[in-house]
């Protein structure tokens, strides 16, 4: 497995969403599961559902947790096998266990091995596990680092301040378009044809800056209007409406192509919970060219 194709898969865990917020437990777990690696303490593709993982999976998802999250690491342990990289043993354990009755009844799961060999290659870890963090947790980036460098005792900087994680692009392209359903939320162009599609991932406050590849920070967009709001000629506001900088001029062609989508909705996703984030459209609206 190429860290690339790595990435794709920890951007597309299945979550729960039924609270109206993707649920933090397996991105928690995988970083558990991380450091038992660094530790020595996981050293085959068999990871049990020991004590030690669940005091480290405690001590990140106390940083995570939203609204009615309840600590419970057996949850993910058991719905992780909905992941093509994660197999029970024995496979089919009662999913209402407790931690305690999950130790008795589950002897160990089954990890990929070529997952787990990037897991216990230093740097092939700390880039799997910024792309985690800038998935799941970017709002937590820096309490995580700590919290990482406590559990593995370690006092080195994980990885650059900007870091190049192969496949994250991708990974990010992947949700954005999926969420939008390959539409462009200011025109509507729509085409989804052999897997082929004519819009483009777009954060809305720049990767460079909040290391955010949270779908809420992000928006599907055709290629002219994602260029366009990059220049801030354009922009999705908090109001729920497209809005155009007043140096464009209606009686230049180009420009009134732009000034048709002047007080238009944002053609949002299906679901809420990837609805973009307030303060990411405030970014961009507070930076459009007057």
């Amino acid at each position: 497995m190429k860290r690339e194709d790595a990435v794709i898969l920890l951007y597309s865990l299945k979550r729960d969403r039924s609270s109206g917020h993707e649920k933090p437990h397996k991105p928690v777990l995988l970083l558990a599961i991380m450091d038992l690696v660094e530790l020595g303490e996981i050293t085959s593709n068999q990871i049990p559902p020991s004590g030690h993982l669940r005091t480290l999976f405690r001590s990140y998802f106390e940083i995570v947790k939203r609204g009615n999250d309840q600590c419970s690491p057996e949850l993910p342990y058991y719905h992780l096998s909905s992941e093509p990289f994660w197999t029970l043993y024995p496979k089919k354990p009662d999913a209402s266990l407790s931690w305690g009755k999950l130790q008795e009844r589950v002897q160990h799961a089954v990890i990929d091995e070529a997952l787990l060999a990037l897991f216990t290659n230093p740097l092939d870890r700390e880039l799997l596990r910024e792309a985690i963090i800038s998935r799941y947790f970017a709002k937590h980036r820096d309490a995580l680092r700590s919290i990482c460098r406590e559990n593995t005792q370690s006092n080195e900087q994980m990885i650059a301040e900007d870091p190049k994680v192969p496949g994250r692009d991708t990974g990010f392209r992947k949700i954005i378009t999926e969420v939008y359903d390959y539409r462009c939320a200011a025109c509507g162009l729509r085409v989804y044809l052999d897997q082929i599609t004519l819009v483009e991932a777009a954060h809305l406050i720049p990767y460079s800056e909040t290391h955010d590849d949270n779908p809420r920070n992000g928006m599907a967009l055709c290629r002219n209007h994602h260029y366009a709001m990059d220049r801030h000629l354009i922009s999705p506001c908090p109001d729920g409406k497209w809005h155009v900088s007043r140096r464009l001029d209606r009686r230049r062609d180009g420009e009134a192509k732009l000034l048709e989508i002047d007080g238009l909705d944002i053609l949002l996703p299906k679901e809420k919970q990837y609805y973009p984030e307030e303060s990411a459209l405030r970014w961009r609206c507070e930076r459009l060219l007057s």
